[in-house]
């Protein structure tokens, strides 16, 4: 089943912010990192470089430049989560469990762990 843009919406920072834990990544990357776990998540550029820009704005995320040009394809630019995204990213896991769980009793179901995609 595919998740609604609206539900999506709030939490693509969260997404954004796990995925460039693990390595710095540039913005098709990220859409298609999403898209290729098959979790029924997908965003368009248009929404993911606004926040990216928060993230950045907000010092959650920090950017670069690659290099150099690789056979005359444009330089990309990546995104890294900084020290203080880390935590903010913490945090963002340990309100999505509270509400999973609220959610889950509320429905009569049980939780679904939380994974990060590696």
């Amino acid at each position: 089943m595919r998740v609604g843009k609206e539900t999506l919406r709030g939490h693509l920072e969260t997404i954004i912010l796990a995925l460039v834990k693990s390595e710095p990544m540039y913005g098709y990357r990220i859409c298609r990192s999403v898209e290729s776990a098959g979790l029924g998540l997908s965003f368009k550029e248009g929404s993911l470089y606004p926040a990216l820009r928060r993230l950045e704005e907000n010092a959650l995320v920090e950017s670069y430049w690659e290099e150099e040009e690789v056979l005359g394809r444009p330089r990309r630019k990546y995104y890294r989560i900084t020290p203080r995204g880390a935590a903010a990213l913490e945090k963002k896991i340990a309100e999505w469990e509270a509400l999973n769980r609220a959610m889950s009793t509320l429905l009569g179901r049980q939780p679904d762990p939380v994974r990060i995609i590696p």
